[in-house]
């Protein structure tokens, strides 16, 4: 076998992204109906062809890519550590709405995770994302649990404080 065909399927997350997206641009009076065009313009093509056996990438932009894309990954992965940690459902809205000191807008605890984490990621790199090095970015993804910590010490409390008032 010579090739080795990949494709990425769609999940919840990408679906909360879709919606929260859509929102917002009916907030701004913007045409909703392009938000999925949008989201698939921004991400990867789908379905890649490659060779079956195909090593990491030495090329330097595919390097770049590569890291760029995982950085990505574990931004998704570090927002769901992040509501695990402090005991929140990933489709409850306690983040949006009951926490308002986080001044966070999403529709969800997911997005408002997402939100908290990619901001900490863009505060750690100065700059954005398609400015960054490879060498940057690898940066980040060795320090996860640096910017984990301190988002879960905030987000638990608030959690406390709101408790605290409600009590």
């Amino acid at each position: 076998m010579d090739s080795l065909w990949e494709e990425d399927f769609t999940s919840s997350e990408d679906q909360q992204v879709v919606e929260d997206l859509r929102e917002r641009m009916r907030l701004f009076g913007l045409d909703p109906s392009q938000v999925e065009e949008f989201v698939k313009r921004a991400k990867l093509p789908t379905i890649r062809k490659g060779k079956a056996s195909e090593a990491f990438p030495v090329q330097p932009q595919r390097e770049w890519e590569e890291a760029k894309k995982r950085l990505y990954e574990q931004g998704q992965r570090l927002a769901k550590l992040l509501l695990n940690h402090v005991e929140l459902d990933m489709n409850g809205t306690e983040i949006p709405y009951k926490y308002k000191a986080l001044k966070l807008v999403g529709r969800s605890n997911y997005i408002c995770a997402l939100m908290m984490v990619n901001n900490a990621i863009h505060e750690r790199l100065g700059k954005s994302r398609d400015e960054a090095s490879t060498e940057e970015f690898q940066t980040i993804l060795g320090s996860l649990d640096d910017i984990l910590q301190p988002l879960v010490r905030k987000l638990r409390k608030v959690k406390g404080d709101y408790e605290r008032r409600q009590a």
